[in-house]
């Protein structure tokens, strides 16, 4: 059987040919056969240059479109588990890991260490909100760094920093200066200018965990977010309510993203890939990569 990880590599290999070729879904497979450093892939990342970046378990590599090339010795220490890849307005990739985050100096094609906090600290997720302000989601709580200084201020959302509401795995900035953060306790809105936190919790089942969020898109008036325990669960901007009205047999959502023309893509934990008709609620297409 693939796993996930595997899955979630095809899964936006796929994606972006989707969204380029209309209906005709096509698929290619890399693994380590090909030169990938694992074949747990936790994020990909295209360029401004068209490269692809790979972040697994074991590290960095980048793909040309013909061969990968491995980019973990690039960086001062061992790197493992690479979660998250953004670019600024320069064209400097950022790098969140198991132990911290890191800036590619593309002076001399290296990386270097981000230093956010005085310890290793596991970084999940980076949204750039200004040329002037990186969104910095980690499992100790959010970090708003300034790219051009490196200067970094940490905001907890919640006073114990070993609380659910702390560990951030995605951000939305919406059109008002908010960011709306996935959280394995919830969903919260924080706006940067005015430091105003607001929490909004999943009732729609009163069991303990059902507001672990895994991961988070936008479509318009609405966020969708992928959940642990119970699938896709949606909530409405404008009322600001939960409803759960997208049935996926496989409740395990680790990866949601959206091509924005109605339609949701969900990577599920060994349930394929989940392709949803945002208007009807009715699941289109299941792809099995296990024949891939």
């Amino acid at each position: 059987m693939i796993r996930f990880r595997e899955l979630k590599l095809v899964f936006i290999l796929c994606s972006l040919q989707f969204l380029s070729l209309g209906n005709d879904l096509s698929f290619s497979k890399l693994s380590v056969e090909n030169g990938l450093s694992n074949n747990q892939v936790n994020v990909i990342f295209k360029d401004s240059y068209g490269f692809m970046w790979f972040g697994t378990i074991e590290g960095l590599d980048r793909y040309d479109g013909v061969e990968i090339r491995p980019y973990s010795r690039k960086f001062p220490e061992t790197v493992e588990n690479v979660y998250s890849i953004s670019e600024d307005s320069e064209k400097h990739l950022w790098v969140g890991t198991a132990t911290g985050l890191f800036f590619r100096n593309n002076n001399n094609d290296r990386f270097e260490r981000i230093p956010i906090v005085s310890e290793n600290i596991n970084v999940r997720c980076l949204v750039f909100l200004s040329d002037t302000s990186l969104c910095v989601g980690t499992t100790k709580g959010l970090f708003l760094v300034n790219p051009k200084t490196k200067e970094s201020q940490q905001i907890l959302l919640n006073d114990d920093i070993l609380s659910k509401e702390n560990v951030i795995t995605g951000i939305f900035p919406d059109n008002h200066g908010n960011c709306w953060l996935a959280t394995h306790g919830g969903l919260v809105r924080y706006s940067p200018e005015t430091k105003k936190k607001d929490f909004f919790f999943n009732n729609l089942f009163p069991q303990d965990g059902f507001n672990s969020f895994t991961s988070i898109c936008n479509v318009g008036n609405k966020i969708f977010l992928g959940t642990s325990f119970m699938g896709i669960v949606e909530f409405d901007l404008s009322t600001k309510t939960f409803s759960a009205d997208i049935n996926i047999d496989n409740k395990i959502v680790l990866n949601i993203s959206t091509d924005n023309k109605g339609r949701l893509f969900a990577g599920t934990d060994g349930g394929g890939l989940k392709i949803i008709n945002i208007r009807t609620r009715e699941i289109e297409n299941v792809i099995n990569l296990s024949s891939i």
